[in-house]
């Protein structure tokens, strides 16, 4: 399957259960300069998480997301969502004050996207990598939770298990420009249903595997408090001004 067609039979489950990111995200590149009402544009917006923040706090968005059934999920929200990919957007150049790509940098052919990205981008605008990483240690229910994605999916081993700043090296990607790095906390408090959606909701999770189900409601089981459990994430932003 097409890295662009990896979540069209879970676009229910990403819009209800996937996290969204800190208003922390956006003050700190509005610190950075990114100006009031400036145009963003989201590369691979998907359902438009990311973009809803951004449109929040009022800027003017353009999502650019390939994937259909997603991309009608942010329509239906109402945002300005185009189709497109991260290596041709089908934007002018110089269009965009910043240029954000989250949890979705990993899915692009890297040196057609950094050209991309590079040409929409206004001079010394500001390009935003963001991933929301689970924090695999932080308890005994996420190491647990880690274990059984290992066990059950081949693809998560061999691709996801690590943490994305070593699937994706954003400062060699973008060298000789300097990037640079910022975290920020994040957490999900999920019921059942929210923990069953959320993990449903990832590509390297088997559809359909009733086995894989089964395992997981045993681990939230074992570490549900009230009916809830805690995913820890950290949001890491890799950010860079263009020339």
């Amino acid at each position: 399957m097409q890295p662009t067609e990896r979540f069209s039979n879970r676009v229910d489950n990403y819009v209800k259960y996937r996290p969204g990111y800190p208003d922390a995200l956006v003050r700190k590149l509005e610190s950075e300069g990114l100006a009031a009402g400036a145009q963003v544009v989201d590369v691979a917006c998907g359902t438009g998480i990311s973009t809803e923040l951004f449109v929040r706090n009022g800027y003017q968005v353009i999502g650019i997301e390939p994937n259909e059934a997603m991309r009608d999920a942010a329509l239906r929200q109402g945002f300005d969502v185009r189709a497109g990919t991260g290596e041709a957007t089908g934007l002018p150049d110089a269009s965009a004050d910043l240029v954000v790509c989250a949890q979705a940098f990993h899915w692009v052919d890297l040196p057609a996207a950094r050209a991309e990205f590079l040409r929409i981008v206004k001079p010394g605008g500001l390009i935003a990598i963001v991933w929301n990483i689970r924090q695999r240690t932080a308890s005994e229910f996420l190491v647990e939770l880690e274990r059984l994605l290992v066990e059950s999916s081949a693809e998560y081993a061999a691709k996801f298990s690590a943490d994305k700043e070593e699937t994706v090296n954003v400062a060699a990607v973008f060298a000789p420009l300097p990037v640079e790095r910022w975290m920020a906390p994040n957490e999900q408090v999920l019921d059942w249903a929210g923990l069953k959606g959320r993990l449903l909701s990832a590509s390297y999770v088997p559809v359909g595997d009733e086995a894989f189900v089964e395992r997981l409601r045993a681990v939230y089981d074992r570490h549900q408090v009230d009916g809830l459990v805690r995913i820890v994430y950290e949001c890491r932003l890799y950010w860079l001004r263009a020339d």
